[in-house]
């Protein structure tokens, strides 16, 4: 059991955990929390990296706390991540709001307000 201490950034995080275990239906087993990436080769923290199925990063989420906005610092810092782990989406909130931005081979886009569905597993057709 890990214990960590109980910021205002740790109450956005916990609640998205949450959201997306309860709300959304990510499998628990593929959700990592204070996940390490290297970025030029400093070792950071990402909040919350969602692997996928076939063990490539699904979505990252940066969080942070009620009173720090989502801007461009905010959004540079969780895209600067990504550019390690090279997520589908990655997100950035702080409990009030959410910024959803996906990555595809031509770059990132703006995608919304909201956490994507995780993919469904596809059903074996047996004949």
């Amino acid at each position: 059991m890990l214990w960590v201490a109980f910021t205002p950034e740790e109450w956005v995080r916990q609640h998205v955990l949450h959201y997306l275990l309860y709300q959304k239906s990510y499998p628990r087993l593929l959700i990592h929390v204070e996940e390490r990436v290297m970025v030029n080769g400093q070792p950071q923290r990402a909040d919350i990296v969602v692997y996928g199925r076939d063990t490539k990063p699904f979505l990252l989420i940066e969080c942070k706390a009620a009173h720090i906005a989502i801007g461009e610092d905010t959004i540079w810092q969780v895209a600067t991540y990504n550019s390690v782990l090279k997520a589908a989406y990655f997100a950035v909130t702080n409990g009030m709001g959410i910024g959803v931005f996906q990555t595809t081979d031509t770059g990132v886009s703006y995608w919304g307000t909201d956490f994507p569905e995780y993919p469904k597993r596809e059903m074996e057709v047996i004949e």
